[in-house]
């Protein structure tokens, strides 16, 4: 399996791991989300990344690496506004009791993965962007 396929696979099923990990947290915290809050869970932040490492993995690699990018964005933000921005429920410090560690501690790492997918997809990108322009560059020099 090529190298950049590998990188991007692992981000994704980290950042899916990070966010079941948390998603156990919340329902053990008893940190109810909105009806909008869990659709943009289930869609963007899980099935987005899963959606990208598919069309990684079929050959799509630019498109994948975009969506990645996109979705993974999309997530660092949501992420970073309602568990350290906004007076929510969903802070880490509105968070108590005996899942409170767990939750801050899941956050994190669900932030770090968040960011980790961000940078998979756009050195991803980079690199089958260089591929292509070198390949341009080789059929001029080639007279093709």
């Amino acid at each position: 399996m090529d190298r950049r396929v590998t990188v991007v696979l692992v981000a994704v099923v980290a950042h899916l791991l990070a966010g079941v990990a948390h998603g156990y947290a919340h329902d053990g915290a008893g940190v109810q989300l909105t009806t909008g809050q869990t659709a943009f869970v289930w869609v963007v932040a899980t099935a987005g990344p899963i959606a990208a490492a598919i069309l990684v993995w079929r050959g799509a690699i630019r498109s994948g690496a975009l969506l990645l990018v996109a979705t993974a964005l999309a997530a660092t933000i949501f992420d970073g506004y309602y568990h350290v921005i906004a007076e929510t429920p969903d802070h880490v410090h509105a968070v108590d009791g005996p899942f409170a560690d767990l939750f801050i501690a899941t956050a994190i790492l669900v932030s770090i993965t968040d960011v980790l997918c961000v940078l998979a997809g756009a050195w991803l990108y980079r690199q089958v962007s260089a591929d292509t322009d070198a390949d341009r560059s080789a059929r001029v020099h080639d007279g093709t």
